[in-house]
């Protein structure tokens, strides 16, 4: 086997993969934004922090610090004065700092108006800076007011934790709410991964995107796999040379981030399939179902759904994992034969001692 051709084959099929991916992704992202999924999955994730105190979760969900961060489905600020917990338009992110002050401005009244709130908050935050330790004094009494149960214990160890000191309280009050979002975000993920699944397993079974043909094809196709590969290096070429330095990966820091971003993968796939006839390529592959009436024919059908169902896998690994392999490859490519020494410099190995 010819091992470049094969090489440049692997590279071909990842750059599918990636464009196939962020395909997956596009649509997940879509469905969720008209499901509303990240906004009624905050709501859940603060009613869960809360142990199911709905009345005090609807309240923060209507604080003027919340409802100032929503956004309708084409990202434009909504401000309707008249906002309920249920409004079509929750928040999708919550920043921690606007919680605890909305959370703890709620604990520290007996009801919650809608329509007061707004100078209510001025007249409290007016209240902290000029005496914090009497409105901390106020909102111990109020947590120990609570009706006992998980909720009232979890905020008192909060303000027995603080110490008296009200800005410690509301730090104390970030972390908890932080941690919280760590889960929510994995209660998120792992729903929207099985979304990708699904999505992947429609689209690849209607198209008939057959891994194991469009490996036969690209190798057999050196125009198409060349065009591919020559995509795939110019698009990923930037990001290469951002983590490498005289042929060693960088070491990342702060100010470099981990992997690449949406949109740079984004526009990557743009890159690669702009001049290529992907679906002219696709084309063909589906091939119909053979009728098993011979073992030949049945073995087809069987190796045609193993190639459909390791499209699914791939498409499921995500958009960010394909373009990393992709990146690793084109970079593996780009390096080429290891440089002769100088000491050797026709490559040869040494004679040995006599």
């Amino acid at each position: 086997m010819n091992v470049p051709g094969s090489f440049d084959a692997l590279i071909a099929i990842v750059a599918i993969y990636l464009g196939l991916a962020v395909f997956c992704s596009h649509v997940n992202e879509q469905i969720a934004a008209f499901c509303k999924w990240r906004g009624e999955q905050l709501y859940l994730g603060v009613l869960n922090l809360l142990v199911g105190e709905r009345g005090i979760t609807d309240a923060i969900f209507t604080h003027p610090l919340v409802t100032a961060s929503r956004n309708d489905p084409g990202g434009r600020p909504v401000t309707n004065p008249g906002a309920t917990a249920a409004s079509p338009y929750r928040p999708s992110f919550l920043d921690a700092r606007n919680f605890s002050l909305a959370m703890w401005d709620t604990i520290g009244r007996a009801t919650v108006d809608a329509r007061t709130n707004a100078i209510a908050v001025d007249a409290e935050a007016a209240s902290a800076i000029a005496a914090p330790d009497v409105l901390f004094a106020d909102l111990k009494a109020r947590v120990t007011a609570l009706p006992a149960g998980d909720l009232q214990r979890q905020l008192a160890v909060l303000v027995n934790d603080a110490q008296g000191s009200y800005d410690r309280l509301l730090r104390s009050t970030d972390a908890w709410f932080d941690r919280q979002m760590d889960r929510v975000s994995g209660w998120y993920k792992r729903k929207t991964q099985w979304v990708i699944i699904a999505i992947a397993f429609v689209t690849v079974f209607l198209l008939g995107i057959d891994s194991i043909r469009i490996a036969s094809r690209l190798y057999a196709d050196p125009t198409t796999r060349a065009a591919l590969v020559g995509a795939a290096a110019n698009a990923v070429a930037p990001q290469v040379a951002k983590h490498v330095q005289t042929g060693v990966l960088a070491t990342p820091n702060a100010a470099t981030p981990a992997g690449p971003t949406p949109q740079s993968v984004a526009d990557a796939v743009d890159d690669i399939f702009a001049t290529i006839p992907l679906d002219t390529f696709l084309t063909g592959l589906t091939g119909g179902w053979t009728a098993p009436v011979t073992r030949a024919a049945l073995w087809s059908d069987v190796l045609h759904v193993t190639g459909l169902l390791v499209t699914v896998t791939a498409a499921a690994l995500g958009a960010p994992f394909w373009f990393d392999a992709l990146s690793s490859l084109v970079n593996v490519r780009l390096a080429g034969p290891k440089p002769a020494s100088r000491a050797n410099p026709a490559g040869n190995a040494p004679a040995p001692a006599p």
